[in-house]
């Protein structure tokens, strides 16, 4: 499904917290006006049902997610995010790209709290996964 359409299923939740669980895929970075950001790709984000919301997602690398540690592609986690609405595609000065990138609405997920790192998926192997017994919290780490 592509992920525009998989993402009208957070429509309903706007301006809303909801818990959510995703698969930790790479680190990356923004540059705004304001400076430079870091962010972070996840991948099969679901709500608590194990409905997939959206098959990828980057959102802002915040102190709760720097709280819990290092992150591996694979590492799957939880934590609480409003959702909220956005307009992406391309506002340079590229006619070719505006027309192939036009502005449209878009949801995305914003202020992550309650980070816990709560298994790992082998990505080589997705059908093999470990839930850890010793969950990290974001402030708990080391403490069950």
């Amino acid at each position: 499904m592509e992920d525009s359409k998989m993402r009208i299923n957070l429509e309903g939740l706007e301006g809303k917290r909801f818990p959510f669980t995703a698969i930790f895929w790479q680190y990356g970075f923004f540059r705004s006006a304001r400076g430079v950001g870091r962010t972070i790709l996840l991948r099969f984000v679901r709500n608590m049902d194990g409905k997939i919301l959206s098959d990828h997602m980057w959102i802002n690398y915040t102190p709760s997610f720097d709280a819990v540690g290092e992150f591996q592609q694979g590492d799957i986690v939880s934590f609480d995010a409003s959702v909220g609405k956005y307009i992406k595609g391309y506002f340079g000065e590229r006619i070719e790209d505006r027309i192939n990138h036009p502005a449209r609405e878009d949801y995305r997920l914003k202020y992550p709290h309650t980070v816990k790192k709560i298994g790992t998926r082998n990505v080589k192997n997705p059908g093999i996964v470990h839930v850890s017994k010793s969950i990290c919290v974001a402030g708990t780490a080391g403490r069950q």
